[in-house]
């Protein structure tokens, strides 16, 4: 057997390096698709306003029109203005690196914390809308009997019960039922609800055997990023990077899912996303920082109001569908 063997580095193996592949692999994030139904709440803000933005809010007359006859006195009613607010705040993140990364390193390092810190700031801005949706306070929560959409509802921002089975496409049924008796607004002009719903609830429905012929059917061009398709009048988006498969998280059964109307949440943005890179003060620029910033807000333009049946109807916004 010859001596001189590649196994052993001595006998070898030093006599050649590794070969680095020529291309960069990263972690995959989940599919993000909350911003994009985010609406602008005030035009043309930006620098040189206050953190705290408000936004008036007109009830109904207090009293509806009636026959009036000739000898009566003309009625007169009013209605309610009240105000809310929405908070700008401060989102960024940074890496720091010394200039021996740069120097050394056979790839560009900059570039790649660029683009890691571009997809963070984008999961960033998913997350704050996913967890400003979480403060909905009008709940749907599957119990009863598989099919007939008859689950249990609350208003007050808490389940106060745990789901006994899997959301289905019967619970369609009720879910827009409520949303119909909430008079809640359509979020599209065909008058269809969007349904932004986790792998878990997605999955539920899926093997709903109803779902494949609304699915055929009642399948309108897809207009949204994620969306995978329309049953009854709900536009159903899919995102996996924050919406829970099973609720609550350790829970059962499938089924969180975010049912949006017309001005179901509002934005506004102070600073637009802006990558920044510095030298680190005192350390004779061999060590840098690389970060983003934005300064930005989210809120549910009628959310105070909806902590009962009657104070929902006609300000509600959004449902979501959650267990104990």
């Amino acid at each position: 057997m010859a001596t001189q063997q590649w196994g052993v580095n001595a006998l070898g193996g030093f006599l050649a390096v590794s070969e680095l592949a020529d291309e960069l692999r990263y972690q995959a994030y989940g599919q993000m698709a909350m911003q994009q139904f985010a609406r602008p709440l005030k035009k043309g803000y930006g620098k040189r306003h206050n953190d705290v933005v408000l936004y008036d809010r007109v009830d109904k007359v207090a009293t509806g029109g009636d026959e009036v006859a000739e000898d009566e006195e003309v009625p007169t009613t009013d209605l309610t203005i009240s105000q809310g607010s929405l908070t700008v705040k401060r989102l960024m993140n940074t890496i720091d690196f010394t200039e021996n990364v740069d120097i050394f390193s056979n790839w560009d390092p900059e570039g790649i914390f660029r683009r890691a810190l571009a997809e963070d700031a984008a999961e960033t801005f998913d997350r704050k809308i996913y967890e400003k949706f979480r403060e909905g306070k009008v709940i749907y929560i599957p119990t009863g009997t598989a099919g007939d959409g008859d689950g249990t509802w609350d208003y007050d921002g808490t389940p106060s019960t745990a789901a006994t089975r899997d959301l289905d496409v019967g619970d369609l049924e009720g879910i827009l039922e409520k949303a119909l008796t909430l008079k809640m607004k359509p979020f599209d002009s065909q008058g269809n609800f969007l349904a932004i719903v986790g792998p878990g609830a997605a999955r539920a429905l899926r093997e709903d055997t109803t779902w494949e012929d609304y699915a055929k059917y009642g399948d309108p061009d897809r207009l949204f990023n994620a969306e995978i398709g329309k049953v009854k009048r709900f536009r159903f988006i899919e995102e996996n990077e924050h919406m829970l498969s099973i609720v609550p998280s350790g829970g059962t059964y499938r089924g969180e899912m975010f049912i949006l109307g017309r001005d179901s949440l509002v934005e506004c943005t102070a600073l637009t996303l802006t990558l920044r890179a510095e030298a680190i003060s005192g350390t004779l620029a061999t060590e840098y920082k690389v970060g983003w910033v934005s300064y930005m807000g989210w809120e549910i333009p009628w959310n105070d109001h909806a902590s009962t049946e009657a104070g929902a109807t006609g300000r509600c916004r959004m449902l979501r569908v959650d267990s104990s």
